[in-house]
């Protein structure tokens, strides 16, 4: 009867794992395809927009030509003639428009649905970003490209696209991989439940390994889908620049005309070719003869030779009264060409795809952390995952803008008429408050129950992105990024206190490193995340976004978090930290050198460098802000790789030789990303891999501070007579200068050295002299007294 109700209430558990399970799946995975269609729909309509512009140039130019000797747009005789050949030789366009000054239509030609309704001018064409010209109006793409006369700009031609070719061309294929998502991940759930019934010792490793798997799956089925929707693209853009010279070529043979009745082809070629940098040659062939070549090499049968190139071949049909043409036109585009943009898109879904899987197993180990626990230390783990769920989810609503936050407040302050300069003085505002905040938070959590200063920060964080969409001018941008600040600090001294109370005496790295790891998951899921939304929906959603999440995270923080729970003690009665204390840390040695020389400078480096400076530099050197997300996550990347063998290799007297090499390898980073832009680095080292290898080891060797610090400084013999948690929250308020000082010291050096990459190698050159320093002043070993 016994082992009958023991293998009901087997079931009955199984069944009831199934639910947790199978939600989590399909919410990470939902969140996967979200972030894959995102990222099809963004790079997408790039190749769009690049094809628009292709063949919207070659329409431009005669017009130009025309507006500048003279005469006006009105008095173009032939719009037909040079209009109606590319609305005829691509069906996705739309229709076609040339107009004046102030949007006035001068000539226009429609496909095969004409448009109820003429799209206005956009009002800020002039200040189009990067002067693309590229908008989206209703149900259509818009490019607009200006006619110039020697003077000024007289017109633009439009260029109009359904935007449901897109669609289709996205959505069918991610429909397929909706449905491999859901049968994977019954097929997933229901090997959990099995292992539920019948391998419980082993169920945590078999969710594990399932989630893994169903997720890696999808993960590279989205890939190739990626591949697929991206290869279309861009053959379209080459196939399209080919029908577009077919049908411009094939109108005077269509009359009658001979080829060689024809002037001036080869001079039409090859301005084809330059407008078109793309393309590697074009050729004129009849039959198997090639008759005219522009670009490229040929053999001495007059064949192409280039086999690293994709040709596309379309015939010129001629009069049909007379016997077939037998002429064609071969464009040809580099092989190269295509396989550097399908790159381009292909890393940012490898960017998603970590931002997504951290967040994914986020979720996961948060499901594990509501199972039945076998031990009071099990239960002890799970509350530590449920703090740093909270913690990673505040991280990553602040991470969501790092990659745009300094340009847009740039945008803002110049909007306001305003000096855009002044962007430093709000990163010093917001970094300002965050450090103010920690003493009194510190003091109140030795105090109170910590919770309910994490709550508070969470909320105070929320708000301070929610109003910053509608702020207007320094002072506004100024207060909300301030509230930010005081809710970033109360959050995180509250978390770190809850850990500090949970984490035994010498064991305080294994908390710290959940701190590390907890914001280093927020700062790469945010900005991979972030950088793909900003370019799809504007930096206003993407803050409001991140405030929703705020709040979500709030009432998560109040159910999960329960005074209850077993890993949340009643706060110990410790010293109060009060004068008495800062004067003993103050004339600690150790406590000054590690505060001063290690993490000073470390947290500098993260807001001057990481925040601060980089984006702007990239942004300066113009870098794509999806790309400038994803050289920063290289060095969150790298302090996630070095924590996790930081904590064993600092415990005991080694801390100091770990902090030591951090601090070297942090300098080395710099000195890396500083050469980017010096003339002795060869010509053929990119780049983008100094500022990603600069990143990477900088990244790797904060990896062996941010933990092991709090280790080092919880472990003097000064914390025996003011406390951990106290001592702690003084040494977070001490290195916390160094987190206002950063941007303002960046800034600085950015004037010095008029906005080059010298800057971060003058920083590092400093900050290995402090590493040095650092090992140099040791407090001399206690004399032994020799035994009689």
């Amino acid at each position: 009867m016994t082992s009958a109700n023991d293998s009901q209430t087997g079931a009955a558990e199984a069944d009831f794992r199934r639910i947790p399970f199978a939600a989590v799946a399909a919410l990470s995975l939902a969140l996967l395809l979200l972030a894959g269609v995102g990222e099809a729909y963004q790079t997408y309509t790039g190749f769009i927009r690049d094809k628009l512009n292709a063949q919207g140039e070659v329409l431009q130019q005669p017009l130009n030509h025309f507006l500048q000797a003279g005469l006006s747009l009105d008095q173009f005789p032939g719009y037909p003639t040079l209009l109606n050949p590319l609305l005829q030789s691509d069906s996705t366009i739309r229709h076609i428009r040339v107009l004046d000054a102030v949007g006035h239509t001068i000539f226009a030609t429609a496909g095969e649905s004409p448009l109820e309704e003429e799209p206005p001018l956009p009002q800020d064409l002039r200040n189009a970003p990067r002067h693309e010209g590229f908008f989206r109006h209703q149900g259509l793409y818009l490019i607009y490209l200006p006619l110039e006369n020697k003077f000024e700009e007289a017109g633009y031609l439009e260029l109009g696209m359904d935007r449901k070719v897109v669609a289709e061309a996205i959505s069918s294929r991610f429909f397929r991989l909706a449905g491999l998502a859901v049968l994977a991940t019954l097929i997933a759930t229901g090997s959990v439940a099995v292992a539920a019934r019948r391998r419980q010792h082993l169920f945590r490793l078999i969710q594990n390994a399932a989630f893994t798997i169903l997720f890696l799956t999808l993960s590279a089925a989205v890939a190739f889908t990626l591949i697929e929707v991206y290869s279309q693209g861009i053959q379209g853009k080459a196939k399209a620049l080919a029908r577009s010279l077919q049908e411009r070529l094939g109108a005077p043979l269509e009359l009658g005309l001979r080829l060689d009745d024809l002037e001036g082809i080869d001079e039409t070629l090859q301005e084809y070719q330059q407008l078109n940098p793309d393309i590697s040659f074009i050729a004129l062939t009849r039959g198997q003869s090639q008759i005219m070549r522009v670009g490229g090499l040929s053999d001495a049968q007059g064949k192409s030779s280039e086999a690293g190139d994709f040709e596309v071949t379309l015939p010129l049909l001629g009069d049909r009264r007379q016997e077939p043409s037998n002429l064609s036109v071969t464009v040809g585009i580099p092989k190269s060409v295509l396989h550097d943009k399908l790159w381009h898109g292909v890393k940012n879904f490898v960017a998603l795809f970590v931002g997504v899987f951290l967040l994914s197993r986020l979720f996961l180990n948060l499901l594990m952390s509501f199972q039945k626990a076998s031990s009071a230390e099990s239960r002890a783990s799970q509350g530590l995952m449920r703090i740093r769920v909270v913690h990673t989810i505040t991280v990553f609503i602040e991470g969501l803008g790092i990659s745009f936050l300094p340009m847009y407040l740039q945008d803002v302050l110049q909007q306001s008429g305003q000096d855009a300069d002044s962007v430093s003085t709000i990163f010093l505002i917001f970094f300002g408050a965050y450090v103010l905040s920690l003493m009194p938070a510190g003091r109140y959590a030795e105090r109170h129950e910590p919770r309910k200063l994490i709550q508070a920060g969470v909320a105070l964080s929320a708000v301070g992105l929610l109003g910053l969409p509608w702020a207007e001018g320094f002072f506004g941008l100024s207060v909300l990024r301030a509230v930010g600040g005081f809710g970033q600090g109360m959050a995180f001294i509250g978390v770190q206190s809850l850990i500090l109370q949970s984490s035994p005496q010498g064991r305080t790295v294994s908390g710290a490193s959940i701190i590390v790891l907890g914001y280093q998951t927020g700062v790469i899921s945010g900005a991979a995340l972030g950088a793909l939304l900003v370019v799809y929906t504007g930096p206003g959603i993407v803050f409001t976004i991140g405030a929703l999440l705020g709040f979500a995270n709030l009432a998560f923080n109040r159910w999960a978090l329960r005074p209850a729970d077993p890993m949340l003690p009643a706060p110990p009665p410790g010293a109060a930290f009060q004068a008495r204390g800062v004067v003993d840390c103050l004339k600690d040695l150790d406590f000054i050198k590690t505060a001063l020389l290690i993490g000073l400078p470390t947290k500098a480096l993260v807001t001057g460098v990481i925040f601060f400076g980089m984006p702007l530099l990239l942004d300066r050197l113009g870098y794509d802000r999806d790309d400038i997300g994803q050289i920063l996550m290289f060095y969150a990347a790298g302090v996630l790789i070095s924590n996790l063998w930081a904590g064993a290799a600092s415990e005991g007297q080694r801390s100091s030789m770990v902090l030591f090499w951090g601090a070297v390898g942090g300098g080395s980073g710099l000195l890396l990303m500083g050469a980017a832009q010096s003339p002795l680095i060869p010509a053929f080292v990119p780049q983008p891999a100094l500022f990603i290898g600069g990143m990477v080891l900088l990244g790797l060797a904060h990896g062996l501070v941010h933990g092991p610090v709090l280790s080092h400084i919880a472990n003097l013999s000064v914390a025996r007579r003011v406390g951990r948690a106290s001592l702690a929250s003084f040494y977070r308020f001490a290195e916390r200068l160094g987190t206002v000082a950063g941007p303002a010291m960046v800034a600085w050096l950015f004037a010095v050295n008029e906005f080059r990459a010298a800057a971060m190698g003058q920083i590092g050159v400093v900050v290995i002299a402090f590493a040095v320093l650092f090992m140099l002043l040791r407090r001399p070993a206690p004399r032994q007294q020799k035994e009689v």
